[in-house]
């Protein structure tokens, strides 16, 4: 049985996996295209002789990609997943890639709620400085734009968050909405 490696892409852009193979002086190139929602599979046939190495070379690559094992999707809630999932000898189901893809969202709803927050407490900051607190509470909300001939569509954010500065930072739930 010949050694292959799933690929799969979670995110909503296309990939390209370029692997340039280590002490190989012809300068050649491996390069796959991933779709988004897509997966590719890579056998030892496509790697030619002595595929060791090339196996080397491209896991240490998809880890330098920050890609995960597709075992690590069902575990829990990866926070630095940047959606490049692999695994070996054995396809990856249509709803792992789309777990994946969900995992993806979350990832970026969180990071732009800390972004909005740490907005929020630098305007606290720079409304308040250092002297006596005159507001009690600083609230930033995100709206996204949209073209308003089409109106929001189900990817639109809102987003609210507010500084108390006796009752510490609190960050409303980022909403998807229609």
């Amino acid at each position: 049985m010949t050694k292959r490696l799933f690929i799969s892409n979670t995110t909503r852009q296309n990939l390209i996996l370029q692997v340039r193979w280590a002490g190989d002086h012809s300068g050649k190139l491996f390069a796959r295209q991933i779709a988004s929602g897509r997966q590719i599979e890579i056998t030892e046939r496509e790697l030619g002789a002595d595929p060791q190495p090339k196996w080397q070379a491209i896991e240490e690559h998809l880890d330098r990609m920050g890609a995960r094992d597709t075992a690590e999707l069902h575990q829990s809630q990866i926070e630095d997943y940047l959606g490049i999932t692999y695994r070996w000898d054995a396809q990856i189901s249509e709803t792992e890639i789309v777990s994946g893809h969900e995992m993806v969202m979350e990832n970026a709803d969180r990071r732009a709620a800390e972004e909005a927050l740490k907005a929020a407490a630098g305007a606290h900051i720079a409304i308040n400085g250092d002297q006596r607190i005159q507001a009690k509470t600083t609230a930033v909300e995100v709206i996204q734009d949209y073209d308003p001939r089409k109106g929001p569509d189900e990817q639109a954010i809102k987003f609210s968050a507010t500084v108390d500065p006796v009752a510490g930072q609190k960050v409303g739930k980022l909403k998807r909405r229609a």
